[in-house]
């Protein structure tokens, strides 16, 4: 788990990301999504509005998207000042 822009980028053993919002009071799980199928041990890593993530044979990079402008066809766009 890492913490970036006040929220919080956890990486399960079981291989998904979850990012949710740093506040002390309760959890507020912000998106989630699957990238591993095998077990992950490692904290993941972010730089430049991407979260890195590896297990033991893959690695991958996720684009963060601001949510306002988030469409299908942008899933893929890199956010370069991402605040989640």
């Amino acid at each position: 788990m890492i913490g970036v822009d006040g929220h919080l980028i956890i990486l399960t053993k079981r291989g998904k990301i979850h990012l949710a919002k740093a506040d002390p009071s309760q959890y507020q799980e912000k998106s989630t999504i699957q990238i591993f199928e095998d077990l992950a041990w490692t904290h993941p890593s972010f730089y430049r509005g991407q979260i890195y993530a590896r297990n033991y044979g893959q690695i991958a990079c996720i684009d963060i998207v601001d949510e306002s402008k988030s469409t299908n066809v942008q899933a893929k766009a890199k956010a370069q000042k991402s605040k989640f």
